[in-house]
């Protein structure tokens, strides 16, 4: 993969991340018991299901938890999955992955985490922090709460990662929340990062003064690509830009039932706004600085509240983030969490099949564009 002003190539071809969030949790389990084991039978059931739906990426969640939260001399003694074999997986079904590193870790650390997941072809590009001038702006508690110091990890994360991958030069990414993007100061102030993703879950604030569904008729990034554009040519700041997350979840908290058509709707709104800005799919003189993104999520992940063994609603802080009681974050997912995938030949849902319409949605935008 090699980066050229807003442009993305692998093998010299413009690439554009048809991606989804990967976070191998089954149910009643959470990030501190699953394995090995169980990380490779989720992906031997998800990559040919995603593969269906043109997904060419996924952004890996489970460094979340690759590193222990407690000091410790050596990467092999916190590391709990050594194994890579689910890479494997994916990179026999031509899909590639993102890395994120989105904890502060010593020095030693990350260079064997590095020099552990380099060689392996499904690894197009890494990612340090998460959303960190936001809610996490300490970078998950492994900082003081000061969104400087971020920066400063990040920039000095961001260059042991290309001294340890100097070899393959992989470029580096960081995800950055979608408020103030832009005007943050943060954009020119980083040349490590070679590109930048954005985490957008735009037209949820027009629900607030909603009852009964907090959906928009027509979800869109609205004037995020225009405005990152404008500023980036203003101050010759030209780098990628991905969405590290976007889309809806299938439940509504107010009226407490499944709202499968509207995700749907929603992502196939969201998927097309972005392809309309895409570097690669774009009319040409228009405002397109993105390279594609990730769908928040492909599956539900019941251990993020309460009792992991089921799908909870109400779910305080999870359930309840960023806007009053608008999402739940056990929801998120283009297919449940049971993996029932016998729908797939019928291309369309069926109750009890884990696919959701939005998956279909996905899956048929990308027929037609590729």
């Amino acid at each position: 993969m090699a980066v050229f002003g807003r442009n993305i190539t692998v093998d010299g071809v413009s690439f554009h991340i048809r991606g989804v969030g990967w976070n191998p949790v089954d149910k009643g389990k959470d990030q501190n018991n699953i394995t090995d084991a169980d990380i490779l039978k989720l992906a031997q059931l998800d990559a040919p299901v995603m593969a269906a739906a043109h997904i060419n990426m996924v952004r890996l969640f489970i460094n979340d938890i690759a590193i222990a939260d407690k000091p410790c001399h050596c990467f092999a003694c916190c590391r709990r999955f050594m194994n890579t074999s689910f890479m494997d997986v994916f990179h026999a079904h031509n899909i590639s992955i993102m890395l994120g590193i989105p904890k502060k870790i010593s020095d030693a650390d990350l260079r064997d985490l590095v020099q552990h997941f380099q060689k392996h072809p499904a690894l197009l590009f890494w990612s340090v922090g998460n959303v960190w001038n936001h809610y996490n702006s300490s970078l998950y508690g492994t900082v003081t709460n000061s969104t400087t110091e971020a920066v400063n990890w990040i920039n000095h994360a961001c260059n042991i990662i290309k001294e340890t991958d100097a070899v393959f030069g992989r470029p580096v990414a960081s995800v950055y929340g979608d408020e103030g993007f832009v005007m943050s100061g943060h954009l020119d102030t980083m040349p490590c990062i070679d590109l930048w993703g954005a985490q957008a879950f735009r037209g949820l604030e027009k629900a607030a003064s909603n009852e009964d569904s907090y959906y928009p008729d027509n979800l869109t990034f609205t004037t995020f690509f225009y405005d990152y554009y404008k500023w980036t040519e203003e101050h010759n700041v030209i780098k990628p830009l991905f969405m590290g997350e976007y889309g809806l979840d299938a439940y509504n908290e107010r009226t407490r039932s499944f709202v499968l058509d509207e995700q749907a709707a929603a992502i196939r709104n969201m998927v097309a706004d972005l392809d309309a800005h895409s570097i690669v799919h774009c009319a040409q003189g228009a405002h397109c600085p993105a390279s594609g993104g990730f769908v928040f999520e492909w599956a539900d992940e019941w251990w993020k509240d309460k009792n992991a063994h089921i799908q909870n609603v109400g779910s305080g802080d999870e359930g309840c983030g960023e806007l009053p009681c608008l999402y739940n974050e056990e929801f998120f997912g283009m297919v449940d969490i049971h993996r029932n995938y016998t729908c797939l030949p019928s291309g369309m849902y069926k109750r009890g099949c884990s696919l959701r319409p939005a998956y279909f949605a996905y899956a048929t935008h990308y027929q037609f564009v590729l």
